[in-house]
């Protein structure tokens, strides 16, 4: 037996009587909260609610009503016992409506025992169905860790080539230019020879220089003012696998994305597969590229201000202003 089954037999009972649930209420004497309370299994029937069950029903079946056992009602009314009134005694009973309620309260107990039974039952299978689901989780979890570890191990691994690079007469790298005009046909024309060619390409005479595959690129934009400005030269040296980025450091980036060619710092989320682009200028946002995207990183090696300073340009407007005066003076002592 489980809660509901004995909810459903109270309902059955309930509208075999052709009542409410507040009429039957009523009759318990109990609230109708209360038999909605039974009839959903929320709450099992106690023995004073059964044994006013068999008074207001005298010829419903006991057996029945605990066990689901037999019919509903009983064919005849149950006999009245007979014979004199029972004297209490100690260890003993006393009237027939004491009998009657060690019975129910009896009939209570087993089917709460058998309640119990099914309930551990049911406890064991849930707890059989929770190992088998947790040993699911388990697999997918390790699975997932292998899926984000051989992904971490493929960004990290992955590798990537310039797509064209010339060389000098002792078969060094040239350390081809690519000016802000010529950046905006990079990724469409670096792979034709023709425009490799016409790329202008000079070499530095210093060890750091010679060892390696070099490019120059013009900075354009504000996104990395003050430290980088419009007009400057970078020379790069080209990074070949991903997982030798150093996070923070600046790099030119060379992607499928809107701006296919871009000075950057870049952070590299092996979990993620992207690099992370951030500008000096706070007024740019930061943005992400995938690496399946990213064609070729060059990491900044050297930096040409092709700007001058403040100081130097006022000295500059301070002689200009010097000889004007001289000019003016000798024309003055001429005339």
């Amino acid at each position: 037996m489980n809660l509901n089954t004995y909810a459903q037999r109270f309902k059955q009972l309930r509208k075999a009587t052709g009542l409410n649930q507040q009429e039957f209420g009523e009759k318990l004497e109990i609230t109708q909260s209360s038999v909605s309370q039974i009839e959903s299994g929320r709450n099992m029937p106690s023995v004073s609610v059964l044994e006013k069950l068999v008074e207001v029903f005298p010829n419903l079946n006991k057996q029945w009503l605990y066990h689901g056992e037999g019919n509903m009602f009983l064919d005849t009314p149950p006999p009245t016992p007979a014979g004199p009134r029972m004297v209490p005694m100690a260890g003993g009973f006393g009237e027939n409506r004491d009998w009657q309620r060690l019975q129910a309260e009896n009939d209570l107990l087993r089917a709460r025992i058998e309640l119990v039974e099914e309930t551990n039952d049911d406890l064991y299978r849930k707890r059989k169905d929770l190992e088998r689901e947790n040993d699911r989780l388990r697999q997918e979890r390790e699975s997932a860790k292998s899926n984000v570890l051989e992904r971490v191990i493929t960004n990290t691994e992955r590798v990537v080539q310039p797509f064209a690079v010339t060389v000098d007469r002792e078969g060094n790298d040239n350390i081809l230019m690519v000016s802000t005009k010529a950046a905006a046909g990079y990724m469409q024309g670096c792979v034709e020879s023709e425009y490799i060619r016409n790329l202008p390409a000079f070499s530095i005479p210093r060890g750091e220089f010679r060892n390696g595959t070099f490019r120059a690129f013009q900075v354009t934009g504000q996104s990395m003012e003050p430290t980088l400005r419009t007009g400057d030269w970078l020379v790069c040296e080209f990074t070949e696998k991903l997982k030798d980025i150093k996070n923070g450091e600046m790099y030119v980036v060379v992607s499928d994305s809107k701006e296919s060619v871009v000075v950057k710092r870049v952070e590299f989320n092996e979990l993620t597969g992207r690099l992370y682009l951030q500008s000096d200028n706070a007024v740019f946002p930061t943005y992400s590229v995938a690496v399946a995207d990213v064609k070729e990183v060059w990491r900044v090696k050297a930096h040409l201000n092709m700007q001058p300073s403040r100081g130097f340009k006022h000295q500059m407007e301070l002689e200009v202003a010097k000889l004007r005066d001289e000019l003016r003076e000798m024309r003055q002592h001429i005339n």
